[in-house]
């Protein structure tokens, strides 16, 4: 179990999105210390509201822009969205449950989607964004 820092690699030069991303990690930083230090469920499972409602409201924003450029990788890159957000549900239903370190596991799946999404998907997003000379995003 890993923390996520922010490094300005990250940074797509799309203000939202790399505001959104920011705000995802400071609540992935919060599930991380409240797992630490052996918060409650009742803490944790609100915790997991926080970064589930950040992460919706994310995804959805960043949709509407792809669609408002007629990004061509929007099919596939909203896909990786609905994965990562069934995964989140799953494990959500299994947070009052100890034997199945639910938020560790969420935590052992989200660093590293997190990652590879910005690296891999938004970041080529971005790329395409500046490649086609679309402006507003």
């Amino acid at each position: 179990m890993d923390e996520l820092v922010w490094s300005e690699d990250l940074n797509t030069g799309i203000d939202q999105i790399d505001q959104d991303h920011k705000g995802l990690f400071a609540i992935y930083a919060e599930l991380y210390a409240g797992i630490r230090s052996g918060a409650s469920p009742a803490q944790l499972y609100a915790i997991l509201f926080k970064l589930t409602t950040h992460a919706e409201a994310h995804f959805k924003a960043e949709e509407i822009q792809m669609l408002a450029v007629a990004y061509p990788g929007f099919g596939p890159h909203q896909g990786r969205h609905v994965q990562l957000l069934t995964e989140v549900g799953v494990l959500t239903l299994q947070f009052g449950d100890p034997a199945l370190e639910a938020p560790r596991r969420l935590l052992e799946i989200l660093r590293p989607w997190l990652l590879d999404h910005i690296v891999n998907d938004d970041l080529a997003f971005a790329d395409w964004v500046r490649g086609s000379g679309q402006a507003g995003c």
